[in-house]
């Protein structure tokens, strides 16, 4: 009865809690819009645009080339302003759900609202199209409208205050081993390639003045995708520096012009395109193979390849299916060794003029780790190498007395290829913890009293035969468990 009044009281508590936050947190919902005032929308930056800065190159319906600027940016303000005179404040995230903006609240509640006119009450951000009207240096403005309410918000393209910039690589070659990190797409494995420390920027302005910046990797705070970025607000960090320590005063951003159709390839027809405010250069680089970039990928045909990225070699090309029959034999004083199951990827076996078989030891009898070895040939390539094991007989236990917080264990002798034995015991019979194994050097001991046990305790103990097989042992299955109480 107390438990279930405890219950209550948690829940009846867990309802006042949500009823005080609902009242003091306004939740945009459909019954709140006729509350809502007005509202603001605030830019973390103002929205003035370098042209041909902050976005990227597209083509337009008519085939022709222009630049699409990216417009909202994360940690953008919307403050909403209801006729009470309370305010509530949401940041732009960055997200995107059905199309629409996605704003959060300072607790972390997202917006969410609906109206019985959804045009009046949906967010929508909306400026003139790009790919229909380029923009060149000028203001546009942007309309944003929420709750019936619109606002326009004003976007400024300005002229770059850059004449040119030139890119000088502390090296022209790129090696494979270099390459930063790797994406698998439909059309393979690629790997990205960035600045190096000690690559240079040469920039000359419109008002005829020239700086040149050194990157240095050790300030590297900007890596998404296969771009290198720096960014430099008021706290003044990131790549690129002077001779002075000043970091350079927008981002520079660098891409190694490779697509998931367009990889980088061996030799010297690859670039690093430089972007810095609004003014592009391209910087010619050859790429060498110190090392094979082996990623693994499955053929048509089912097989499982190790192919090199960049210039194709594969290492190995086996079939789907490789595996032993059996891993694992007791040892019964005969010859036994698995066969060999190879299959393609329809499930077909393999013909055997594709691969040649080879065991280490044809009339593995003995106690041991054998292995087999797969050459492949024809359609297939490579060497694959499997194990398995020959294990020692397992042993019975004999007989179990208890003791005064200890026992005794007796067990059936076995020499036959075997070292030792192992014996292991527990107060859980699952052997759970896979502890308090003990290690018997001599295959002729027969008896072990464990002392130290707890008193009037049950145990249970098994045991199992090892052989040392070039320094590696080789244990045999479990014995079945006995049970004792201590005294």
């Amino acid at each position: 009865m107390k438990i279930i009044k405890r219950i209550l009281l948690i829940n009846i508590i867990f309802f006042i809690s949500l009823l005080i936050f609902s009242i003091n947190n306004k939740v945009l919902a459909e019954e709140k819009i006729e509350e809502i005032a007005d509202f603001n929308y605030i830019p973390k930056r103002e929205y003035i645009f370098v042209e041909n800065d902050n976005g990227y190159f597209n083509i337009d319906a008519n085939g022709n080339k222009y630049f699409h600027y990216n417009i909202l940016q994360g940690e953008d303000t919307l403050e909403i302003i209801y006729k009470d005179g309370t305010k509530h404040i949401y940041k732009y995230d960055g997200g995107y759900d059905d199309n629409y903006n996605r704003y959060v609240d300072l607790n972390g509640n997202r917006l969410w609202y609906k109206g019985a006119d959804d045009d009046n009450t949906r967010l929508k951000f909306t400026y003139p199209d790009q790919w229909k009207k380029h923009w060149t240096v000028g203001t546009y403005y942007a309309t944003m409208e929420a709750f019936g309410i619109t606002k326009k918000i004003p976007i400024t393209v300005i002229e770059t205050p850059v004449k040119s910039i030139k890119y000088i690589p502390v090296s022209n070659v790129r090696y494979t081993s270099k390459g930063n990190r790797s994406y698998l797409t439909q059309h393979g494995v690629f790997f990205t390639f960035g600045c190096q420390t000690g690559d240079k920027l040469e920039v000359e302005y419109k008002n005829n003045t020239k700086k040149i910046y050194t990157y240095n990797k050790e300030n590297h705070n900007y890596n998404y995708g296969n771009y290198y970025s720096g960014y430099y607000d008021d706290e003044d960090w990131g790549e690129f520096f002077d001779d002075e320590g000043n970091g350079i005063e927008c981002p520079v951003r660098i891409t190694d012009d490779q697509f998931y159709n367009n990889k980088w390839k061996l030799g010297k027809n690859n670039y690093l395109t430089v972007r810095f405010l609004g003014v592009e250069y391209k910087a010619q680089i050859e790429l060498v193979e110190d090392e094979h970039r082996y990623e693994t990928e499955t053929s048509k045909n089912g097989s499982i390849i190790d192919k090199c990225c960049f210039c194709g070699n594969i290492r190995t090309c086996f079939p789907k299916k490789v595996k032993l029959s059996k891993k694992s034999f007791k040892y019964n004083q005969k010859i036994q060794r698995p066969t060999i199951i190879i299959k393609d990827g329809n499930g077909k076996k393999v013909n055997k003029s594709n691969y040649t078989i080879t065991y280490s030891n044809k009339k593995s009898k003995k106690v041991g780790e054998y292995t087999v070895k797969i050459k492949f040939k024809g359609k297939y390539k490579g060497t694959k190498k499997l194990t398995y094991q020959i294990k020692p007989k397992t042993v019975s236990l004999k007989k179990i007395t208890s003791g005064s917080k200890k026992i005794t264990v007796k067990w059936y002798k076995n020499t036959t290829q075997t070292t030792g034995y192992q014996i292991q015991y527990a107060i859980d019979n699952t052997f759970y913890s896979d502890e308090n194994k003990i290690k018997i050097g001599s295959n002729r001991t027969i008896s072990k009293t464990i002392k130290k046990l707890k008193k009037s305790k049950n145990y249970y103990v098994r045991i199992r035969t090892y052989k040392t097989v070039k320094g590696k042992k080789i244990y045999s299955s479990w014995s079945k468990v006995l049970k004792v109480k201590t005294k």
